[in-house]
């Protein structure tokens, strides 16, 4: 099938690194993208809290900590504004540009991010005994930090922008791989406002345990580090529903996305668990789990994309069997196609003109009409990158 809506993942900091990015490169994308028919393109916006933009109500990234690979990224917003030139020539081409919003990734550090986080540290995601926090990760069930993150759509909505992005499938944040979710979940999530209204819900007190106990160490560098803790005493309570409230954050911040900007097209990448958990799946394998079907049966988001590797396997068993009622609603559906330049989702474009034509030809196989490429910066540095926008040209017919 073709595709009703396809989209280009611009890793504009990537394109940065590998040393373009000058307006004169971003032009040029969006003039390939446009022969190639390309409805819209991801655009990176914010870093730990600042802005991948220039803003005047946010930090701006300046790349204080010096990390080698946002030399190019820092200068350039130096000199010019790149969310507002993307703006500029997607509204000539006809290519709407969505600000890649990810929720989960606001610091690296205690002392990293806005200062709204650094003066409420209560707001990261917190184990059982409040010792631990998943620094970078804000708790949506506070109103303040849903208030906090809606400014942040303000200022991008303020910059033209008609759509976004929110992504809860991808972060950076490395606590996420240290801190990883416990073989018995229970690891992270554990902040105020959820145990207070599980308790209100279901009578268990969350809060509650007898004592903590190391279950895994890994050794770094010769020295030991815990990865993983279990809180003993606990009462047994239904995991799901733990889940399912904390994704009710989420769903909050979404309706009131959509209640303060009623035009903006809003997209949302979530995982497969976080977004159509079953009850006969494990829940300790999942971090949260939002209300998928009623967020598509209100209209609260216009598109819904399910980031995987597709490469080897058949995208409709994949996605159908699990959001055929993001169709039904009338929503877009789509496939963010993370292994379509390189078969793992990251390092270095290693495949050739004749995999992304036999990627193309699965692709248009299926019941599906949206696909995410990712990403551009592995199109522009293949060794025929003439060949990979004429084959992904196939995909709208052209």
């Amino acid at each position: 099938m073709l595709a009703n809506r396809l989209t280009m993942d611009t890793d504009y900091h990537d394109i940065c690194y590998f040393g373009a990015g000058s307006p004169a490169d971003v032009e040029q994308l969006f003039d390939n993208m446009a022969l190639s028919g390309f409805d819209a393109t991801i655009w990176d916006c914010f870093w730990c809290g600042t802005t991948l933009y220039q803003s005047s109500k946010f930090p701006v990234f300046t790349n204080a900590a010096r990390w080698e690979n946002r030399f190019g990224l820092a200068e350039n917003l130096r000199k010019f504004d790149p969310l507002s030139l993307a703006t500029k020539l997607g509204k000539e081409r006809n290519i709407q540009v969505l600000p890649y919003f990810r929720l989960l990734e606001e610091a690296y550090t205690p002392n990293d991010g806005h200062e709204f986080f650094r003066n409420n540290p209560e707001f990261w995601w917190q184990s059982r005994c409040g010792m631990y926090r998943m620094i970078g990760w804000p708790c949506y069930n506070y109103p303040e930090v849903r208030e906090h993150m809606l400014s942040r759509l303000d200022d991008l909505v303020g910059h033209g922008a008609t759509g976004v992005l929110f992504g809860l499938a991808r972060t950076h944040i490395p606590y996420y791989v240290a801190y990883r979710q416990g073989e018995d979940g229970e690891t992270f999530g554990f902040n105020k406002p959820v145990v207070e209204e599980f308790k209100k819900r279901y009578g268990i007190d969350l809060a509650k345990f007898d004592h903590v106990e190391d279950v895994s160490v890994a050794d770094h560098r010769g020295l030991p580090f815990t990865y993983e803790r279990r809180w003993v005493g606990t009462e047994p309570y239904d995991m799901w529903a733990f889940r399912r409230l904390l994704g009710e954050g989420f769903n909050l911040f979404l309706k009131e996305a959509r209640s303060r900007h009623p035009q903006l097209y809003i997209a949302l990448e979530c995982g497969l668990l976080e977004s159509s958990g079953k009850e006969y799946d494990s829940a300790s394998k999942a971090v949260f789990r939002i209300d998928l079907e009623g967020l598509c049966a209100e209209g609260v988001i216009d598109e819904f994309i399910y980031p995987g590797s597709f490469r080897k396997s058949d995208i409709n068993d994949i996605m159908l069997p699990r959001f055929s009622h993001v169709l039904d609603s009338g929503r877009q559906l789509t496939a963010w196609l993370n292994d379509f330049f390189s078969g793992d989702g990251g390092g270095t474009a290693d495949v050739t003109v004749n995999d992304v034509a036999s990627y193309i030809d699965s692709f248009l196989a299926s019941d599906l009409d949206g696909a995410v490429i990712h990403e551009a910066q592995f199109l522009v540095g293949s060794v025929n990158p003439v060949g990979m926008w004429k084959q992904l040209s196939r995909l709208k017919g052209l």
